[in-house]
């Protein structure tokens, strides 16, 4: 008689004598581990083909050999099930537990005697933590022996999982641990076994993924780096016993070995979620109601993907945790017996991460809010006036201290402020002059002059503008050029510099280029750079004085003829926070250092001199501290620091150091190619030919990586400055291991605020009307005085919330900025279409969003059209008289807090790396403010950073059409979620606002008529108000009001900017009762009752209660 599935449960054939599991490699280069990046997780590799591979474990020590080898297998991972007859000979096989018609199943459940417990679930102990992951461990596995005492004294595998220690599980024990059973055990019984000790039930299938290997690092610090990641605990036995465990009857009843099993019922229970992150009660539900629907879609692989990608927008907006939300997502999609649900899930969540769900329900709304910015305390008029006397003097007194200075009569402190509030008042041109006056810049007679401008297109406009307005007997102008700008008087694509190439290799080798290539250069007198260098002598020693415009990294880096400008203005935050990055490998941390020569010609004694002290320094000062840091951040970066101030070193060693690197730059590259640039005849020579000759003098030696070393050492030095133990502005580096050709290699990057060169101890005048007075202080100097004057536009400006309008959804992206498909590619083609009819419903207004949005929408190239991060000081918009603001500029966090990172540690603040949060802030409106959620971060620093990057761009957006000193009212449309410093007159829902506004602003636009009763409303208007209810509900606030209140959104939806309160009765047939009704009527008195009665017909009686009109500025 043949055995049934329960005799098979309790017989160990010969061929489960031992322990056994199938080794799986993924073919075609697919990875099967998890890739952690600056930006978040990556997902598996989707692999379609593996080899398979039987492997016995006779011990537990073949279970820990095997588990350690494939910890660095990124190709490999490990299965339950066995491979069916029919594949036993393929040289390749699919991951199938069910057979189809046209091919077996390829993998089925023999029972196994390996148990492997994903726990997820555990919160980090007090007392415990990464920093010690064995401890943490041991901690957390006698937490799982708690809940199976059966488990005592067996010998366990652990392994740390690949996103332990990652912000997104921050604050949770994440651990893989295996064990060997006694007997084997079949999937429902494996699941009842991990349910019972909290492990993911998902890996009793046979044919599910038990990933082995070790994650790959790539762009952000290991939060596991110089801890062990597995190790072994070993108990007293090496198999645990499965008759102990006390499974239930229903439990221990195994799954029909033929077929997959069903599990289908209408009802299932919440999903059990961890406290990484905030679940709220409306977050869960959400996802119990997702996991019911899945469960109930059979095999349809596109409802699986799309609640997938629902519940991840959820996790992104903060809703639900999100590895225990994804879990039941693949557990419900287990269920359907879908062969490839994994990958359902893993598309649709990757995606939906991407796109976050505001749930209003998951987080109380306040019910009273303060605006987010206070209204401007000033009088519009007084304030528009600040910022021109401020400008005035500013001026006056920097003239004076800079007159003084070349007398050596100065005594007070030189004028260095900051002057912020509102854009487009003048501020610029109150420099430059405007209109035929002169501006302040030409009062700078006999004095040198430096206005920093965004861009170089700015800089011509300004030089322009100025020229224009100067009176006889101004400073002369000219516009700085950089090495590789084109020559405006040179040949078609010339350079300024003949030879850009070497100029640039001779920078990156941290020499100066001008004493070392420049001066020397047998092209100085054809080159345009070196013309410009002789134009600003010639200009300087003139009585008139000289004003110069240059891009914004010149006040950072010497000016032409290293000429010294005693007035500077800097005009606009620079786009990359005056922040600079730079990179150095563990290797070169690690190098030996040679002495580099002198840069002249010295005898043989003072050569072998000048050795053996750097021989000297390099032995026993600079190598040593370099090493210490690089073993520091390897074992455990969190405590470099302390690490290193164990070691002896502190700020007088890393002081000796910086002073003597001088040794190891390359100074017998100088002396050569001093000498080589004699000798050269490179006369008619220019470009390549010229390039590929001194290009070969400087590849005889190799670019050294000193000047990096003294960035880092005095970044260092800052750093060794406090207490801390963690580095807050030098965070690790891993290599690209997915790249082979890349050339990255594991290191550290060193982040600072580019140390200010003109304006430090001189008169200083920083322009930014949307900067932030702390950002300015740490990038130009805490002794800035700040003038702040907000200025309210004269604008009406309209907000729409309800829709994110981000870059992935109006662009219809998906997972690494490909397509969407599905529901989600025709939501977001649906977007695009109602944006479309907004724009031509607009046709005459600017628009702003991201350079891809702007693009999408087929607006690349418009004039009305520009992109966020490419706006500031441009005018070409300044005559359009509304705007449309598209979504808005969300970098990724991890970018900024690399930013935030040099101004915490450039003010001696703490830093806090951490999960993104959500707040509410208000929106303020005329009478108060309406809240809104809004994406933040714990780190103040990251904090204003993120709100310069997004809402302050939005704020440089809005004020390209120039809202100050226009007569007539503009229009401005915010299509974001954002709380700016900007009054809102109305607040409307996207809904809304698509289909043109709100009722009441459709009544206005198409009638010109709003009656005030709903019934009266629905029989008038039945095409806006289909019930009195309604009307009613739309209507009450303009009924409580008495008289007429001044209101944005009737004037903007009518073509009136004169609206009527009025009284009126319809004509009407006995015994009918004719009533005296009210109505706000579009447009002026005289004309009032003929509009009104192309709505109700022939009145009786006709009265006006009020009137009012839009106010004059």
């Amino acid at each position: 008689m043949a055995k049934n599935s329960q005799d098979r449960e309790y017989e160990i054939t010969e061929s489960l004598a031992a322990p056994q599991v199938t080794v799986l490699t993924a073919l075609s280069g697919k990875k099967c581990t998890k890739i952690i990046r600056a930006t978040g997780p990556q997902s598996y590799d989707n692999a379609k083909w593996f080899q398979a591979e039987k492997i016995l474990l006779n011990d537990f020590a073949a279970l820990t050999n095997l588990l350690t080898g494939l910890e660095t297998q990124t190709n490999k991972m490990v299965v339950t099930g066995g491979v069916t007859k029919p594949y036993e000979n393929a040289d390749r096989i699919y991951r199938r537990k069910n057979s189809r018609s046209d091919a077996p199943a390829s993998l089925e459940d023999n029972g196994s005697r390996v148990a492997h417990f994903d726990i997820d679930e555990f919160d980090i102990p007090a007392g415990f933590g990464w920093h010690d992951s064995t401890a943490l461990a041991d901690v957390i596995w006698r937490s799982v022996v708690a809940r199976l005492p059966a488990l005592e004294g067996v010998s366990v595998h652990w392994q740390a999982s690949s996103s332990a220690g990652t912000t997104r599980a921050e604050g949770l024990a994440k651990f893989h641990f295996w064990i060997l059973l006694d007997k084997p055990l079949f999937e429902a019984q494996r699941r009842a076994l991990y349910n019972r000790v909290g492990s993911d039930p998902q890996l009793a299938c046979p044919i599910q993924p038990n990933y082995t290997a070790a994650p790959i690092i790539i762009d952000c610090t290991d939060p596991l780096i110089g801890v062990p990641r597995s190790g072994t605990f070993l108990g007293i036995r090496d198999f645990a016993p499965v008759n102990e465990f006390g499974l239930t009857e229903a439990a221990i009843r195994p799954a029909n070995l033929d077929s997959a099993p069903s599990i289908k019922c209408d009802i299932y229970p919440a999903p059990t979620l961890s406290n990484s992150f905030t679940n709220t009660s409306g977050g869960v539900q959400k996802l119990t109601d997702a996991c019911n629907r899945i469960r109930k879609a059979d095999l349809r692989n596109v409802e699986i993907n799309k609640q997938a990608y629902y519940i991840a927008g959820l996790v992104s907006a903060g809703s639900l945790s999100l590895d225990a939300a994804k879990n039941a997502l693949l557990e419900a999609a287990a269920a359907t017996g879908h062969g490839r649900y994994r990958e359902a899930v893993e598309n649709g969540f990757e995606s939906g991460l991407k796109a976050p769900i505001f749930m209003r329900k998951s987080s109380p709304k306040p019910n009273v809010i303060e605006p987010y910015f206070p209204r401007a305390n000033l009088d519009r008029n007084d304030a528009i006036g600040k910022h021109r006397s401020t400008v005035n003097s500013w001026v006056d007194l920097a003239v004076d201290f800079a007159r003084n200075a070349k007398s050596e009569l100065s005594s007070a402190p030189a004028p260095r402020w900051m002057l912020a509030g509102a854009q487009g008042v003048g501020k610029s041109s109150g420099l430059t002059g405007r209109n035929g006056a002169p501006g302040g810049l030409h009062k700078a007679t006999g004095l040198v002059s430096a206005m920093f401008l965004p861009n170089h297109a700015k800089c011509e406009e300004a030089a322009a503008e100025y020229a224009r307005n100067s009176p006889k007997g101004s400073p002369e102008c000219l516009v700085v050029r950089g090495r590789n700008r084109l020559n405006p008087d040179g040949t078609a694509g010339e350079k300024m510099c003949l030879i850009p190439d070497v100029a640039t290799k001779v920078a990156k080798m941290g020499l100066t280029v001008r004493s070392t290539l420049c001066l020397k250069c047998p092209l100085r007198n054809e080159c345009g750079y070196m013309l410009q260098e002789r134009q600003v002598e010639n200009l300087v020693s003139k009585p008139e004085g000289l004003v110069l415009f240059a891009p914004p990294q010149y006040a950072f880096l010497p000016l032409p003829a290293e000429v010294k400008p005693e007035l500077a203005v800097f005009d606009e935050r620079p786009s990359d926070f005056a922040v600079e990055d730079i990179s150095l490998s563990f290797q070169d941390l690690e190098a030996s250092f040679q002495f580099g020569g002198l840069p002249y010609r010295a005898s043989e004694k003072t050569l072998t001199e000048a050795a053996v002290d750097a021989h000297e320094i390099a032995q026993n000062t600079l190598q040593p501290l370099l090493r210490n840091f690089a073993l520091a951040m390897q074992s455990d970066s969190s405590t470099a620091l302390d690490q290193l101030r164990k070691s002896g070193v502190d700020l007088e060693i890393v002081d000796k150091a910086l002073k003597n690197l001088h040794f190891f730059y390359a100074g017998r590259v100088v002396s050569s190619l001093g000498d080589s640039l004699k000798d050269l005849n490179l006369s008619g020579q220019r470009g390549r030919p010229a390039s590929k000759l001194l290009m070969a003098q400087l590849l005889q030696s190799n670019p050294p990586r000193v000047d990096k070393i003294k960035t880092f050492l005095e970044v260092l030095r800052d750093e060794l400055s406090g207490t801390h133990a963690t580095p807050i502005s030098i965070v690790q580096e891993s290599a690209d291991i997915q790249d082979a050709e890349s050339s990255q290699a594991p290191g550290i990057k060193i982040l600072r605020i580019r140390p200010l060169l003109h304006g430090v101890n001189a008169p200083f005048l920083y322009l930014d009307g949307t900067g932030d007075e702390e950002i300015a202080k740490a990038m130009f100097g805490s002794d800035l005085i700040i003038h702040h004057y907000p200025v309210e536009r004269n604008a009406v400006v309209t907000q729409v919330v309800g829709c994110q309008f981000s870059r992935q959804y109006v662009c219809g992206e998906g997972r690494g900025g490909k397509p969407a498909y599905g529901d989600i590619a025709q939501k977001s083609c649906d977007l695009r279409e109602h944006l479309d009819t907004v724009l031509k419903g607009h046709d005459t207004a600017a628009v702003f969003a991201t350079k891809k949005i702007i693009q999408k929408l087929g607006l690349e190239g418009s004039p009305r059209a520009g992109h966020f991060g490419a706006l500031r000081g441009l005018n070409r918009w300044e005559d359009y008289d509304s705007v449309i603001i598209i979504g808005r500029e969300q970098p990724p966090l991890s970018a900024v807090e690399l930013i935030a990172r040099a101004y915490a540690l450039k003010t001696n603040a703490s830093f806090m790396s951490a999960p993104a949060i959500w707040e509410w802030r208000g929106i303020r409106i005329e009478d108060g403010a309406v809240p809104v959620r809004v994406l933040s971060h714990p780190d103040p620093w990251v904090k204003r950073i993120l709100y310069q990057i997004r809402e302050a761009e939005a704020e440089q957006a809005i004020d390209r059409i120039r809202l100050i000193h226009n007569t007539e009212l503009k229009q401005v449309f915010l299509l974001s979620e954002m709380a700016l410093d900007i009054t809102v007159d109305r607040v409307v829902h996207w809904d809304d606002f698509k289909r043109g506004g709100s009722r009441i602003e459709c009544a206005a636009r198409k009638y010109n008529v709003i009656p005030l009763e709903g019934r009266e409303a629905a029989r008038l208007l039945p095409d806006i108000w289909n019930n009195h209810e309604t009307a009613n509900s739309d209507l009450a606030p303009l009924r409580l009001t008495s008289g007429m209140v001044y209101n944005n959104s009737l004037y903007t939806n009518s073509d009136t900017k004169e609206l009527c309160r009025v009284k009126y009765k319809r004509s009407v047939s006995k015994p009918e009762r004719a009533r005296t009704r009210e109505a706000i009527v579009c447009g002026p008195a005289e004309i009032a009752q003929s509009v009104l009665e192309k709505v109700t017909g022939k009145l009786d009686g006709f009265e006006i209660v009020a009137c009012d009109k839009i106010p004059e500025n």
